[in-house]
């Protein structure tokens, strides 16, 4: 579960791709309380246009209230035939099934615009991969034996996904947009999450999130990636292999990185570099370090993150940015991270001015019981 870097350098928030594992990993079902239906949407709507001009794009669901958190799931790789044939409904279906399925997305669906979208493809079918030495071209991305971010033409993808939907004429800019580019494979493709909150990219949407919509691990995709790193900015909580023993680096490009970012940019704050809640200059997140103060349901300061696991904490010893272990605890978003989704949900939703702790503690009384078994969600 490494991040792969657009600069090469060895703190991958520095650049612009935020990226983790090509793991077979996913999270199991959620306990009773809080996060264990299945959530559909009510209403599912497909433009009609001429075919000649566009594919469909579907309306998975349609906000209420506030101005809208665009989501894009573009379909890579289906022909007219797989659409023809249900496959894209399908596809549609596993998002519908997913997306809505962890608080806080699932009490705040009302704030979200999710839209469905194929690219036009004619090519052979993605399914069991692509051979050694063998090349598969889309409009998306470019398929080889070796899927990694550079198959990925993050321009194309970030546009289509802006002027095939209702974004361009509602929004005006793409830049608060989030987008999945589902592919259509079993092959476990993806495991990353591209962004720069760095630079200013033209035409760059906030997140790009690519996996295989067929793969038969998908919590993870949408857990850890798409809800994780992409709408919560969270770094990554595990330790890598080897590195238990190894501090985490200081300088620059290091513990000093990290720190400017959570104070400037608000970005990371699942992760802090010190155990001591009272400390201003480096515990940088107040909402996790009042949790600490009252005693909030485990909340503390477990030693491990950002791959070292010495100098560096996080808030719970299990999580969707953790992980433990083959197929576990892709499921569990900590209250940590639950306040920083909810905060992150109304500031982009245009009501960052209605958000309080006061507000997030209200709201979460109703995930008492999941924060009891977080450890009880790795079976398959």
């Amino acid at each position: 579960m490494k991040r792969i870097t657009l600069l090469g350098l060895f703190i991958c928030f520095a650049t612009a791709v935020i990226s983790c594992s090509k793991t077979e990993l996913a999270a199991p079902e959620p306990p009773a309380g809080g996060n264990g239906d299945d959530t559909q949407t009510e209403d599912t709507t497909t433009t009609p246009l001429p075919p000649e001009e566009k594919p469909a794009y579907t309306v998975i669901n349609q906000a209420t209230e506030g101005r809208g958190i665009d989501v894009v799931f573009v379909g890579d790789g289906f022909t007219q035939a797989d659409i023809e044939s249900g496959k894209w409904e399908a596809a549609q279906d596993t998002v519908r099934k997913y997306f809505f399925r962890w608080e806080p997305i699932k009490s705040y669906k009302h704030l979200f615009n999710v839209y469905a979208v194929p690219a036009p493809y004619d090519g052979p079918s993605l399914h069991g991969g692509v051979a050694k030495g063998d090349t598969i071209r889309s409009r998306m991305c470019t398929y080889t034996s070796s899927f990694t971010p550079q198959s990925v033409n993050k321009e194309a993808t970030f546009a289509y996904a802006y002027e095939q939907t209702p974004v361009k004429e509602q929004k005006g800019t793409p830049k608060d947009m989030f987008v999945a580019l589902i592919i259509n494979t079993d092959q476990g493709w993806g495991g990353w999450c591209t962004s720069d909150p760095f630079v200013d990219r033209p035409g760059w949407g906030r997140a790009l999130v690519p996996f295989g919509i067929f793969y038969r691990f998908l919590y993870g995709m949408f857990t850890h990636e798409l809800i994780g790193h992409g709408i919560g900015e969270f770094s990554d909580e595990y330790v890598q292999y080897g590195k238990d023993d190894e501090v985490f680096p200081d300088g620059e490009m290091g513990k000093q990185f990290y720190l400017k970012h959570q104070k400037e940019k608000k970005l990371y704050q699942n992760v802090t570099f010190t155990t001591d809640p009272n400390d201003t200059e480096q515990f940088l997140n107040p909402a996790w370090a009042e949790m600490i103060r009252r005693g909030y349901r485990g909340v503390g300061t477990v030693e491990g993150a950002v791959y070292y696991g010495k100098g560096v904490w996080r808030a719970t010893e299990h999580s969707v940015m953790v992980g433990n272990g083959l197929f576990e605890n892709y499921n569990y978003f900590n209250p940590v991270q639950r306040e920083i989704l909810l905060r992150h949900i109304y500031e982009l939703a245009g009501k960052g001015d209605e958000y309080s702790l006061d507000l997030f503690f209200e709201y979460d009384k109703r995930n008492e019981a999941y924060d009891q078994h977080p450890n009880e969600t790795n079976l398959p």
